[in-house]
């Protein structure tokens, strides 16, 4: 990247990786008053976003180097995938725990457990934020700077709305932990993963290219000049 790059790190597009969160657009992200802390943090460093103590995940590759604003939009999209594929493990053990288990000895608790509904809540929350600072933030520098990408930005914030609506439905399950129902949440959730993976990949393939072009994080005003 040559010096010329290095002076506009103020493009707007990276707003939306480094502003306090907006105002909380669905249910998940008003279920708790600290929301707003919790997934800037999450979007900013994934690796912080508080987990349960139990089940934690060793780390199966290093972190992800961030130089540019694609590198960011990377690792926020790689912890992403990470917690679908955890959450639906975890999901999916408690149900065939429930299924077998027979004779004496206490069974399973009902529903999906706190434990699940805890991190079901807290990945809502961190995608809410992280959709929402790409509409408010991201789109509307990319789409200045790149008009010819508006339709492809028009259709990335379509999905982010459809996602949402199913992540509404997640919610919706959960709000009676006694009487949540594993087999339905595996199926609402399974149809919000393969959404949000297909939604993540078409991202990755048009906006990457762009916003590798923009450092990150982006240097103070006036670095650079003399």
């Amino acid at each position: 990247m040559g010096p010329e790059r290095a002076r506009t790190p103020s493009h707007p597009s990276s707003a939306g990786f480094r502003t306090a969160p907006p105002r909380p657009r669905t249910p998940c992200a008003r279920r708790t008053g600290t929301h707003r802390a919790r997934n800037h943090t999450c979007l900013e460093n994934p690796s912080a976003c508080p987990r349960p103590r139990l089940h934690q995940r060793p780390h199966s590759s290093p972190p992800r180097e961030i130089h540019t604003l694609a590198d960011k939009l990377l690792e926020v999209h790689d912890w992403l995938r990470g917690e679908l594929v955890h959450l639906r493990a975890e999901a999916a053990a408690h149900l065939t725990e429930r299924a077998a288990h027979q004779g004496p000895g206490r069974p399973p608790a009902p529903g999906l457990g706190l434990q699940i509904r805890r991190r079901c809540l807290e990945f809502c929350d961190a995608l809410t934020f992280h959709h929402t600072s790409e509409d408010d933030h991201v789109f509307p520098g990319i789409a200045a700077h790149h008009p010819h990408l508006r339709p492809t930005l028009e259709r990335l914030g379509t999905e982010h709305r459809a996602i949402a609506r199913i992540k509404e439905s997640l919610v919706a399950l959960l709000a009676d932990l006694a009487t949540a129902d594993p087999a339905a949440f595996l199926a609402e959730f399974d149809r919000m993963s393969g959404e949000l993976t297909t939604h993540l990949e078409y991202e990755e393939t048009w906006l990457v290219p762009v916003l590798a072009e923009v450092p990150f994080p982006p240097a103070p005003p006036g670095a650079g000049e003399r």
